[in-house]
């Protein structure tokens, strides 16, 4: 869904799908969600504990890159890497800067 939409509108259809699937929970705006409810802010760090250790294996397949230092996240040295070794097989080519490379 992310290659249709962007990254945060998929994150928040996700979200309000998972919290229409709960019965007896109406769908909200869930802007913030995390500072308020506990469960969101847990669920936000394991998330990201989560990708944070997959781009660490990914380092180990394509050292190039350096993931393991930027998780991945568009900084300058991601970006040189990409633009000098071309996006490796994990890397989403409808993302922004990949799209017009």
């Amino acid at each position: 869904r992310i290659d249709e939409v962007n990254i945060l509108q998929a994150t928040l259809q996700g979200m309000r799908l998972a919290a229409s699937a709960v019965a007896g929970i109406v769908s909200e705006d869930i802007a913030d969600c995390d500072s308020r409810e506990y469960s969101i802010a847990a669920a936000s760090i394991l998330a990201k504990v989560t990708r944070d250790r997959l781009m660490h294996g990914y380092d180990k397949l394509y050292p190039e890159y350096n993931l393991a230092q930027h998780k991945g996240y568009p900084t300058a040295a991601h970006m040189d890497a990409v633009r000098k070794y071309g996006a490796s097989p994990i890397h989403r080519r409808t993302f922004a800067p990949l799209k017009h490379m």
